[in-house]
């Protein structure tokens, strides 16, 4: 019995890891094929449809950010720039991040040897540590930086374009300050389309909530449970397909490499609901890619 009792177990996890094995092939054409074949109504969900997907995705585990975190996180991005320029970080000297919050990650990039400035919209987030090695901490607006032409060898950004409110400005910005034959390196996402792209997981935690409800819908839902309120404003709406225009728009800056990071995880909503997102947009992978990491050069 114990021997039929081990057998039965090993065949039924192989049985379930063939079946995942077999979702992660079946499921995105089925819903892209429910996507393309449905109609655009309805356009949203109910209330009560809300509250029956907030019951089924619970709230997700947030990232620590005490000081020990931040150091690890920063160390690894620092070294992951690094990493990715290769031989051409030794040709930098002066560096920008924008949208730095805390600017460690430039700190991480000073003790290299490099000259680091970093802008944030709010100094809230400037660490003490990064002051302390020597970056230069401004708060300053993205879109109209008080800095002058052709100051730096290496521009990056990392998880913020999809904050700022137009982020083809900032990308003149970026343009104009970048030096010629000079880096910029963005790194940025969930954007709005994806399944967590309006940043409000810590409220409505139901994947694609931008897409299957309403403001008003999910407004009312938080009052009504004392949920932390939804900053609308926190993230542009932008589109992938907008994001890809703009990167192609400027011709001084040429794209060097450019990866686009896929969210599967959730497609069975899309398969289930397909109108609520046929009626936002009409390429399906508009839903599916989460992230874009590009570097371009100025020519």
């Amino acid at each position: 019995m114990p021997v039929f009792n081990m057998l039965s177990q090993y065949c039924t996890k192989k049985i379930k890891l063939f079946v995942r094995y077999l979702r992660t092939w079946i499921d995105p054409y089925f819903a892209r094929f429910k996507f393309y074949f449905s109609s655009n109504k309805p356009e949203w969900l109910s209330y009560s449809a809300l509250e029956d997907l907030q019951k089924k995705y619970p709230q997700p585990i947030w990232n620590q950010y005490d000081d020990a975190n931040i150091l690890i996180r920063s160390s690894k991005r620092a070294a992951a720039i690094q990493k990715m320029l290769g031989k051409q970080f030794n040709r930098i000297n002066d560096i920008l991040e924008i949208g730095c919050w805390d600017g460690m990650v430039s700190a991480g990039l000073q003790k290299s040897g490099k000259t680091t400035t970093a802008v944030d919209y709010c100094s809230e987030g400037f660490h003490r540590n990064a002051k302390e090695i020597g970056v230069k901490l401004l708060q300053m607006d993205a879109m109209q930086m008080q800095l002058p032409n052709d100051t730096f060898d290496f521009i990056f950004s990392i998880d913020a374009f999809e904050h700022f409110a137009n982020p083809d400005k900032v990308f003149l910005e970026i343009n104009r300050l970048l030096r010629k034959n000079g880096l910029l390196y963005l790194s940025f996402g969930p954007i709005f389309q994806s399944p967590f792209g309006l940043h409000a997981d810590h409220s409505v935690s139901v994947p694609y909530c931008q897409i299957l409800f309403e403001r008003k819908t999910m407004e009312d839902f938080i009052v009504n449970n004392n949920l932390t309120p939804i900053d609308f404003g926190q993230t542009n709406s932008w589109t992938l397909k907008m994001y890809k225009t703009l990167f192609k728009s400027c011709l001084e800056l040429k794209i060097l490499k450019y990866y686009e990071i896929h969210d599967p995880q959730h497609l069975k909503i899309i398969a289930q609901y397909p109108s609520c997102f046929k009626s936002k947009a009409i390429d399906f992978n508009e839903f599916t890619v989460s992230g874009i990491e590009i570097l371009l050069q100025k020519v």
